[in-house]
């Protein structure tokens, strides 16, 4: 009998799908989903920050944003992470269109 031994290596994370641009009327007052995933070994651990304020604003591969408005506008990171080497992380921007008042008659 010929004993085997079976190596596990680790592998840091490396994304296999980004979360792309968007762009939202603020009136809609749509939800938005952005998505990342990443794999690895061990286990990658994803997390979403909002890069003005460093603010986590989610765990795991999809972030959520409902009812998206002015306050929500800007850039949002995907951060993988899984202790092997340094985090990974990729961007998308979240850009918020407001109705333009042109007249009184409008408000």
């Amino acid at each position: 009998m010929i004993a085997r031994a079976i190596f596990i290596f680790p592998v840091s994370p490396v994304f296999d799908n980004v979360p792309q641009n968007m762009t939202v009327l603020e009136q809609d007052r749509m939800n938005v989903t952005m998505y990342c995933n990443a794999t690895g070994r061990p286990t990658v651990k994803l997390s979403w920050v909002r890069v003005r304020d460093g603010k986590i604003v989610a765990s795991g591969n999809t972030l959520l944003i409902t009812a998206a408005g002015r306050s929500q506008h800007g850039k949002y990171r995907c951060v993988a992470d899984n202790g092997v080497g340094n985090p990974v992380s990729t961007s998308a921007f979240l850009e918020v269109h407001c109705k333009l008042v042109t007249s009184l008659a409008e408000l």
